[in-house]
């Protein structure tokens, strides 16, 4: 069985070359996508190292990275990855970063999704 550090560097290599890819045939949705037919390849134990990896990403200083975490945990449905969520939602508010007030609402908007009984803010 791979360790969970191997595993996560092949899940960043991976996702570095297929950004690449993205960026230069000007293909936005091309690196998600490509991380959402990798993810789904996965037998259920790597899901699961997949899953730390991309919680590890969604709370990143590296804003692409933290991107890309969010998109596949929306679109995965990842419910296990509220308490992260909402974690990343603490900082977010907190951030004096340019785009922070969009990612928030980002943020708040999948929490909403994932955790449709709760009306409140994602902190509660």
């Amino acid at each position: 069985m791979m360790t969970y550090e191997k595993f996560a560097q092949r899940m960043r290599a991976f996702r570095e070359q297929v950004d690449a890819e993205a960026q230069a045939l000007k293909d936005s949705s091309l690196a998600i996508d490509s991380l959402i037919r990798m993810y789904k390849t996965f037998h259920e134990e790597d899901q699961q190292l997949a899953k730390l990896v991309l919680f590890e990403w969604a709370v990143s200083e590296d804003e692409g990275l933290r991107f890309d975490a969010v998109a596949l945990i929306d679109a995965l449905e990842l419910r296990a990855a509220i308490p992260v969520l909402k974690s990343l939602y603490k900082q977010l508010q907190t951030s004096e970063h340019i785009g922070a007030k969009f990612e928030l609402e980002k943020v708040r908007r999948i929490i909403g999704r994932l955790e449709p009984n709760v009306t409140k803010t994602p902190t509660s």
